[in-house]
């Protein structure tokens, strides 16, 4: 990003333009914007790959959409515009109707009874940046 393309900041509520002589204005952020937590789900790839997100966590913390077709193992995954299609076992996704190869430790699982993804799927497709908190066992999730 060039600095120059950005055009305010929002410091305690309160939006600063930058190119221009515009009084401060105080703004109200979207709910779905703040950082968030989310249990981390633990399963037998987690050595190789790494641990998992609930779906259901993170969608109601980003505001997304989802469903989950139990018969045909099949998650749909709606945000910012883009639908994410991903099957069980598929070694690729949907992304907005294009076939899209995905990585070995993406993907979409059901553990311990929880539908659950792999973090890179949020990183890689929607753009949503995420940290493992060790002290409290959580992800913190930042969209």
């Amino acid at each position: 990003m060039n600095i120059n393309d950005i055009q305010s900041v929002i410091i305690d509520q309160m939006e600063y333009t930058l190119h221009s002589k515009v009084e401060p204005k105080r703004v109200e952020i979207d709910a779905k914007l703040h950082r968030f937590e989310s249990k981390i789900i633990k399963s037998e790839r987690m050595k190789q790959y790494g641990h998992l997100m609930s779906v259901d966590e993170i969608c109601k913390g980003l505001g997304a959409e989802y469903a989950w077709d139990e018969q045909n193992a099949t998650l749909v995954l709606k945000y910012r515009g883009i639908t994410l299609e991903l099957v069980a076992g598929s070694r690729t996704a949907i992304v907005n109707g294009q076939e899209t190869p995905l990585k070995e430790y993406e993907g979409v699982y059901m553990q311990n009874g929880e539908l659950s993804i792999s973090p890179y799927l949020l990183e890689n497709y929607f753009d949503i940046e995420y940290s493992l908190q060790y002290a409290t066992n959580m992800w913190i999730v930042t969209p």
